[in-house]
């Protein structure tokens, strides 16, 4: 093993690149092994002590089900606080199981999650919640059909991908991933399915999205479904990582760095 040298030693210690100050912490999780309705039950881990805002039709008994057997939308959602994520800057990373019953004649019927802001009427009510509703603001957000087709938006109506039917059967569970980094001027989202990640721009321009006028309203953590019987969300995660600010620390080592190189480029024009 070679050791560092004492400069590097020193820029370490005064950046502070080897602590944890990248690490990311738990916002919101929740494996929803409570019974009964989730409206008003509070997640395992949840940032505010905020509880959920639900559906009646949502259930929970070891996963999150629903039993609507309609075909309009409806949502649970945890409220973060207004302007949360354009409070908050830095990188949120949101992931949840999901599973429909495997059919022989799957339909369009959809889960979904991800992030939604205020409806277009005062206050904040289910409806208003619901990603794809006219009334909602739902941006980003990601949703798997029955028919095995996945999608993620930017909001309601703008697809950044968009799978062919069949790609996701059912009869299998999916890790469903949003990564949303507000740390940015603009705004940027990647989407994964486990380990693998979606192309929301072509591949000539690579998988991460930018948005042109960042979605500050958003302040929900949003469920929205319309599915039957036989599906389900399970191990909820919203996680935080702050970028930090570059310390006066950092800028000295980033400096001396600098002035290491410099010289050591000048001792060998000398020996030319």
């Amino acid at each position: 093993m070679k050791f560092a040298s004492p400069l590097i030693r020193f820029v370490i210690a005064m950046t502070g690149l080897h602590g944890a100050a990248f690490g990311a912490v738990v916002l919101v999780s929740d494996d929803f092994s409570g019974t009964g309705g989730l409206n008003g039950q509070t997640p395992d881990t949840t940032v505010n002590s905020a509880a959920w805002n639900a559906n009646a039709v949502y259930q929970t008994n070891g996963t999150l089900s629903s039993n609507s057997g309609n075909t309009s939308g409806f949502s649970a959602y945890l409220n973060l606080g207004e302007d949360y994520f354009a409070d908050h800057p830095g990188i949120y990373d949101l992931s949840v199981d999901v599973f429909f019953t495997a059919n022989a004649s799957p339909g369009t019927t959809y889960l979904g999650v991800g992030f939604s802001g205020e409806g277009s009427s005062a206050g904040s009510t289910a409806t208003n919640a619901v990603m794809g509703s006219a009334n909602s603001r739902g941006t980003p957000w990601m949703f798997l059909r029955e028919n095995g087709q996945l999608i993620v938006r930017s909001n309601n109506n703008t697809d950044l991908f968009s799978s062919s039917t069949g790609d996701y059967a059912s009869g299998s569970s999916y890790r469903l991933r949003l990564v949303l980094n507000t740390s940015l001027p603009l705004w940027t989202v990647d989407a994964y399915v486990g380990s693998v990640q979606l192309d929301l721009n072509g591949a000539a321009a690579g998988f991460t999205y930018a948005y042109a006028a960042n979605p500050e309203v958003i302040r929900y953590l949003t469920f929205s479904t319309n599915n039957n019987a036989g599906a389900w969300f399970d191990n909820l995660q919203l996680t935080f990582a702050a970028i930090p600010e570059p310390s006066g620390g950092m800028l000295l080592g980033m400096g001396v760095l600098g002035l290491a190189a410099f010289r050591r480029r000048k001792a060998r024009e000398i020996l030319l």
